[in-house]
């Protein structure tokens, strides 16, 4: 098995948001701040742990890595917004990742680092009432290992299930509008794990 493909599962993650366009779409959803409808831009905030697998031969390879993203979000239909910057939870890139499952040459570290911020995003209704929110994410990942090391660029759509919590949004990365893998250099990944998005001040976000 070719490492790099567990690399590429999260490359996606997060951070961070494109179109996703389909005939089962009939109309956009729509951000909610208290419950309303904002009239500006929001700034929220994402915190996630993102795993990095291949989820295509045996899952071999995992890395957990955990993303801090800014963005802003909303209002109008369709919910559009942007995703500004991902770094790690102390504000750093690029991102360094834990080693779950290793094989090398990913058996010492393995890093991420988001590109080509921002990145757009928009929430798109699926399948009746199963809300999604979609990004084209941009990733450079590097790996060290006994063997040596590599970098590569990684890009795609990732479409998690967002979800309504108690005043944020979980952004549901296992439970996706379909399999969506990341484009690499070498062979695609899939990344699983959740995103929760929340309003700094306080203030209840939801998506409706």
């Amino acid at each position: 098995m070719n490492v790099l493909r567990s690399l590429r599962v999260g490359l996606a993650a997060i951070a961070t948001l494109t179109v996703l366009v389909t005939p089962a779409a009939a109309s956009a959803h729509i951000w909610k701040v208290n419950g309303v409808e904002p009239k500006t831009k929001v700034q929220v905030e994402g915190h996630s742990t993102i795993y990095f697998q291949d989820k295509r031969n045996g899952a071999a390879m995992k890395f957990s890595c955990e993303l801090t993203a800014k963005a802003v979000v909303g209002p109008g239909h369709p919910g559009l917004g942007e995703i500004t910057s991902i770094t790690n939870n102390a504000g750093k890139t690029p991102i360094v990742c834990h080693i779950v499952r290793a094989e090398n040459p990913c058996s010492t570290s393995a890093e991420i680092q988001p590109e080509n911020l921002p990145w757009a995003t928009e929430l798109t209704p699926e399948f009746e009432k199963e809300i999604y929110e979609g990004w084209t994410a941009h990733w450079k990942v590097k790996c060290t290992g006994g063997t040596g090391s590599f970098s590569e660029k990684c890009e795609g759509l990732e479409a998690p299930k967002a979800e309504n919590l108690s005043g944020e949004v979980r952004l549901d990365f296992s439970h996706q509008w379909k399999q969506q893998v990341l484009s690499c250099e070498s062979d695609p990944l899939a990344l699983e794990g959740y995103e929760y998005l929340k309003i700094p001040n306080g203030e209840s976000l939801s998506v409706a």
